[in-house]
């Protein structure tokens, strides 16, 4: 039989995780400056930075993500890359196309799209996977939306980028998890 200590100290444990993962995790703005060193990189871009942001997850009311666009937007970068979940299901689309069309001016702006771009999910119950797809999303209106809020979607293809006199190719493929990717299609 357990005591009412461990009890209670169980009870605060599980209590303290969620408080965490609802309250502080989400809100927690992580900037983390990184020097690569690449084998056969041509050293006339070395000083190119690339701002990468990720799982944005953008709904219908305001969000953590929209004030780290806010302060993403006063870092300098020469590329900025979104990969994936610009969104958190199909009703944040125009929240989240707001919110990109103010950063994304006057930027090289790139993106791949995520698994929130490809579908609306539901959370299953504990051990049996964490989410499972509700219903299939119109891929085709959010990239185009993404490409009007100044995002260059990346699906599958690549593109050149110039940087002085240095060039290189940029290329996204489809989220994995949709088994949507087509690498050799992205290199050309």
């Amino acid at each position: 039989m357990v005591g009412p200590i461990v009890a209670l100290s169980i009870a605060a444990a599980v209590a303290g995780v969620l408080v965490y993962a609802v309250f502080v995790e989400p809100n927690w703005l992580r900037i983390r400056r990184r020097v690569l060193y690449l084998p056969k990189w041509d050293v006339r871009l070395d000083g190119l930075t690339i701002l990468h942001l990720s799982d944005l997850h953008i709904g219908t009311r305001a969000c953590p993500a929209e004030r780290f666009l806010r302060v993403a937007k006063k870092l300098k970068a020469d590329l900025v890359l979104f990969t994936g979940d610009f969104i958190a299901g199909p009703t944040g689309l125009e929240r989240a196309c707001v919110a990109l069309g103010q950063y994304s001016r006057h930027r090289n702006v790139y993106g791949v799209p995520g698994n929130h771009e490809h579908a609306e999910y539901q959370r299953r119950f504990p051990g049996k996977g964490q989410f499972k797809a509700k219903r299939a999303l119109d891929t085709g209106h959010i990239f185009q939306a993404l490409e009007d809020a100044g995002v260059t979607m990346l699906v599958n293809r690549g593109v050149t980028i110039e940087h002085g006199s240095a060039r290189f190719t940029l290329a996204g493929i489809a989220d994995m998890f949709n088994e949507a990717d087509d690498l050799d299609a992205a290199l050309g």
